[in-house]
């Protein structure tokens, strides 16, 4: 079973999911497995994708829903947070998750709204999207802080030059200029406050 576009039809957009009617109708502790080779737009510019997502999920129908884990990965671009370079990286995003429906499979009557107000749903029309599983995974995975390198030198914080690529000008004027009467305050002020000013 791969993943299928749901068609744009009765105001819902394309999405990364499944039909999950004949699972929602099967007894308790059902299993299916799922691959996932997709691209969606709405995630590609939310997330800055590079890569389709791609994955292997177990949906077990559970007494409330559907329970989808797995593991799905992509790549995202990502900028450097010291040097601002773009770089692209690998993501994982490993789901653990039980999606409830909206309407009964059978009558076709609103199902009993779930204990866990957060939790997500399966569509009216049976189909079960991820896409918003995984956007919130993507967003909690990614770190506060990415390094093109482990060693990057960032950006001269007075004319932006990138010193990974070498020192810049200003630097060289900065380092022979006279020093200043302020310079030799701030540095005792730091002293003071227990910082070590850096030799000059």
């Amino acid at each position: 079973m791969r993943a299928n576009r749901a068609l744009e039809d009765n105001g819902w957009l394309t999405v990364i999911g499944f039909n999950v009617a004949q699972l929602l109708k099967s007894p308790t502790g059902t299993i299916r497995r799922v691959e996932v080779d997709e691209v969606d737009e709405g995630l590609k510019k939310d997330l800055r994708l590079v890569s389709a997502t791609k994955g292997s999920l177990k949906l077990m129908r559970t007494n409330a829903g559907i329970l989808v884990t797995g593991t799905l990965t992509h790549v995202v671009e990502t900028d450097c947070t010291r040097c601002l370079e773009t770089i692209t990286r690998k993501q994982v995003i490993k789901l653990n998750d039980e999606f409830v429906p909206v309407v009964d499979v059978d009558t076709g009557l609103p199902a009993p709204r779930p204990d866990d107000a957060d939790a997500f749903r399966i569509r009216p029309d049976h189909v079960l999207d991820l896409t918003e599983a995984i956007r919130q995974y993507a967003i909690l995975e990614s770190p506060l802080q990415t390094l093109c390198r482990e060693d990057c030198k960032g950006l001269c914080s007075d004319c932006g030059a990138n010193l990974n690529e070498g020192p810049c000008g200003c630097q060289s004027a900065a380092d022979s200029a006279p020093k200043t009467p302020f310079g030799s305050l701030l540095a005792d002020r730091m002293r003071e406050a227990g910082f070590e000013p850096e030799e000059e």
